[in-house]
């Protein structure tokens, strides 16, 4: 985890950007050791991006998101619990990222500690997404999600 913290410490330094973690989260225990690091050091991401289990997209292969990860709701509190009991909530910018586009589940989230969310599924739909869930076959037909020239 040392060597995660470096790494986001030298890119930090070399671009002068925030940097921070996007993950599904499963175990705890890399959050724990983070956590720790991070109170002791001072040093440590500037965002962290919580994605649920739920394949908020369909880009992830079904297998993944039936079977990889928590759903949003445990998985945030769970790391959220663990920055705050090492008081670092005011120090790291949380995005909540796992089917958070409708109003409801917004303010759910920020209600939790979410500062912002990411949204995606609702930007697709409004382009013509039609949830076929094969963006990771590279045969989405309707050509959102795509790199084949035709469907483009």
């Amino acid at each position: 985890m040392q060597e995660l913290v470096d790494f986001i410490e030298d890119i930090a330094e070399n671009t002068g950007l925030p940097v921070g973690v996007k993950a599904a989260i499963g175990k705890l225990d890399e959050w724990r050791e983070l956590a720790a690091i991070m109170a002791e050091t001072e040093r440590g991401p500037d965002f962290l991006s919580i994605d649920g289990g739920e394949g908020g997209t369909g880009a992830a292969p079904p297998s993944f998101a039936d079977h990889v990860a928590l759903p949003w709701i445990y998985g945030f509190t769970d790391v959220y619990k663990i920055f705050q009991e090492k008081d670092l909530t005011n120090r790291i910018v949380f995005i909540g990222s796992a089917k958070l586009g409708f109003p409801a589940k917004a303010a759910m989230a920020f209600a939790m500690g979410a500062d912002c969310i990411n949204v995606a599924r609702e930007a697709m739909l409004s382009i013509g997404c039609i949830q076929a869930q094969a963006c990771h076959t590279n045969r989405c037909p309707t050509g959102v999600a795509t790199q084949n020239r035709w469907l483009q």
